[in-house]
């Protein structure tokens, strides 16, 4: 009897500890794309259409979002932002 309250103790345990784990993971992919959105809304010259469309391409596709902050060169960063655009919109 104890043996198994203590397993069911470990279980909800080893439960806890794993949900918070995937929170945590979940918190920090979200704090990428707030964050690679952010930035997209600093550019010169982008639109409120580009804004919009980037926000459609990190929800689709959140390492896109880890992608871009990651790349040093703004035009590369333009260029990459841009090339996603037009891929979403040939796909409509």
């Amino acid at each position: 009897m104890v043996a198994g309250s203590m397993e069911n103790a470990f279980g909800s345990l080893k439960d806890m500890v794993s949900d918070s784990f995937q929170c945590a993971q979940c918190s920090g992919a979200m704090e990428a794309e707030a964050r690679a959105l952010e930035a997209i809304e600093m550019e010169e010259g982008i639109s409120n259409k580009d804004i919009r469309d980037a926000a459609l391409i990190i929800e689709n596709n959140p390492s896109f979002a880890n992608l871009y902050l990651h790349m040093k060169s703004e035009g590369t960063c333009k260029d990459f932002l841009h090339y996603h655009i037009e891929k979403l919109k040939n796909c409509d």
